[in-house]
């Protein structure tokens, strides 16, 4: 499944140039599986139906151009140029990047945090074992006391 996304987004982002898009989406589904445990299935649900309307906000705005002549017949070797896009994703939505920078941000605080709470836990981590070592410690009349000969 992860191998099939990754082609349909690599596949989006370089013919339609849907870079912003395509990054802003994995970065809000991996946000959402690993700060607020949302279940996978219904993660990935919810992400086609996003993707679906998603995709109909970058599609390319052809200008109004009349369909072009046929080549002279002595140019048979001629190809037609396509059509020019009027604008390109980006500018079709103009939110994409204002939504990206928020996803970054929210990947990078998510990141902070899980990182300082297993500081956190690092930390306390060693008190708590010195403690138990000291109950455990059996005194010092039960240590066996050896002759060296």
């Amino acid at each position: 499944m992860l191998v099939f996304g990754f082609i349909v987004c690599s596949y989006e982002s370089h013919t339609i140039g849907a870079f912003l898009m395509v990054n802003t989406l994995a970065n809000t589904a991996a946000v959402l599986r690993l700060h607020f445990r949302l279940p996978k299935y219904v993660l990935w649900s919810g992400m086609a139906v996003v993707t679906a309307y998603a995709r109909k906000t970058i599609e390319p705005v052809v200008a109004a151009l009349p369909p072009p002549l046929p080549p002279p017949f002595w140019k048979f070797w001629a190809k037609q140029q396509p059509l020019v896009m009027a604008t390109s994703p980006e500018e079709a939505f103009p939110w994409w990047p204002v939504l990206y920078a928020l996803s970054v941000a929210a990947v990078l605080l998510m990141g902070y945090n899980k990182i300082s709470r297993a500081n956190a836990a690092a930390a306390a981590a060693p008190k708590e074992k010195t403690k138990e070592a000291i109950a455990e410690t059996p005194p010092t009349s039960d240590v066996l006391h050896t002759k060296v000969a």
